[in-house]
């Protein structure tokens, strides 16, 4: 009869070794995300935006030069 921890140390065996291999997964991944958030900041200090934000309030479609207004004053 064999002992009862022979049984399972095959089962205890697969599992470590799938513990294992999820960490080196979760390492590798972490480690290739840090590598393209450290390439990203470098690209980003040497280039700038390539887009405007305007904030318009109170603005309606009469309002634009495109639409017919000739009606400009400024405060």
């Amino acid at each position: 009869m064999k002992a009862r921890h022979h049984r399972g140390s095959s089962a205890n065996r697969r599992f470590w070794k799938g513990c294992q291999r999820v960490t080196s997964l979760a390492a590798c991944t972490v480690a290739i995300l840090a590598l393209l958030g450290v390439s990203r900041e470098a690209h980003a200090a040497v280039t700038r935006p390539n887009f405007v934000f305007i904030l318009a309030d109170d603005l309606g479609w009469r309002d634009l030069s495109i639409e017919g207004s000739t009606f400009y004053e400024s405060p």
